[in-house]
Parts: structure tokens; sequence; C-alpha cells
């Protein structure tokens, strides 16, 4: 409670800068326009909206519930700092156990770039992020992103459906589809080499 209390405090400054100082600061764009994202859906998307563009290699991560051994979330988190070592951009929705190890690690790595995709909607208005993000959205290293403007109940369906758009995305340019089972990492779809 303490080290969480140091951190709200610490990073307080910058988020007030990020929110209300910085030129954009933490301004929700939208429609978020990329031709990354399919035509007619409507887009919002905080962060360094650069990281969707045709340019960037993106890797598309999706981990099975079921990777929840230590040893095998670290194979994928060794995986996933490969591809951040080689100038990947991964975008995920971070939820199973394995894809918050691969954020954790993410947040961590300063040279580390990142798209979370929410399965609800952004507000209209002023962004305040998580803490955790803070330092990424500073370093222009992250973007989250999320379709519409209705709040969706997460269930099986919307993560099926999240999990398509990340494929999606990621595909759509040059990039990779990367889901990890029990028994290992399945290419999906790629459009580049890994």
């Amino acid at each position: 409670m303490i080290d969480s209390t140091e951190r709200y405090i610490a990073y307080n400054p910058l988020k007030w800068q990020l929110m209300y100082g910085a030129q954009g600061g933490l301004r929700v764009v939208e429609p978020l326009s990329s031709p990354r994202l399919a035509i007619g859906d409507y887009w919002k998307g905080v962060g360094d909206v650069g990281l969707l563009s045709p340019g960037e290699r993106l890797v598309s991560l999706r981990v099975s519930r079921k990777v929840d051994s230590p040893e095998a979330i670290a194979k994928v988190v060794r995986r996933m700092e490969r591809a951040v070592d080689k100038g990947y951009v991964i975008i995920s929705g971070f939820i199973s156990k394995g894809e918050r190890a691969v954020k954790d690690m993410l947040l961590r790595r300063r040279d580390a770039r990142f798209i979370r995709i929410l399965p609800s909607s952004l507000p209209n208005r002023r962004f305040k992020p998580e803490s955790g993000y803070i330092e990424p959205f500073a370093e222009n290293r992250y973007l989250e992103i999320a379709r519409g403007n209705d709040e969706t109940e997460f269930g099986r369906a919307a993560c099926l459906d999240l999990n398509a758009e990340i494929i999606e995305i990621a595909t759509a340019c040059e990039g990779l589809a990367l889901y990890w089972m029990a028994d290992g990492p399945h290419v999906i779809q790629t459009s580049a080499a890994f």
C-alpha cells in the first residue's frame, strides 16, 4: 500500500502535465483514422497514434488463459522481448495472465512500444490514465484504443471479438498474429517475418 501511494504521489506532476500542460496532452482522438482500422468502424484513441501507421510492424499477442505456469509465461515474455528488440509494436488486450506478464515487461522496458485495445469505450473528453501507463504515455511509446462509444459487457463473445480485431489491426499492413496456447506459439496470420 505504501509503494502504490508513493507512486501515486510521484506521478501526480507528470499526470497533470500530460492532462493539462502539454500541447495535445492526453486528448482523446476521435474518430481515429488509420489504414489498419476497418473502414466504417468508429475508433477512438489516446497516446501515440503513430503506432498505427502502415510502416510500423505490429505483433498481435493473444495468450490462452490455459497458459498459466510460470515457465510457460516466462517463455511468452522472452519471445515478446525478442520482438521488442527487433522493433515490433505489440498489440493486445492484455487480459489473460500471460498477456498481463508481457504488459508488465513492456511497462518496464523504455524501448518497448505497445498498443492496448480496450473491450469497451474510451471517455469522450478528458482522459485520466492509470498510474502504470503514465511514463509510456509521456515517452510516446503507448497507444490505447477502443471501438465505438458504447460500454460493452465483457464476456466470451466480447473477448472473441476483441481477439479478431487485434489480428485484423496487426496484419492490415506489415504485421504478425501470434496465438500462444498451452503447447506453444502458433502463427495465425502474417505479413512479415518474425
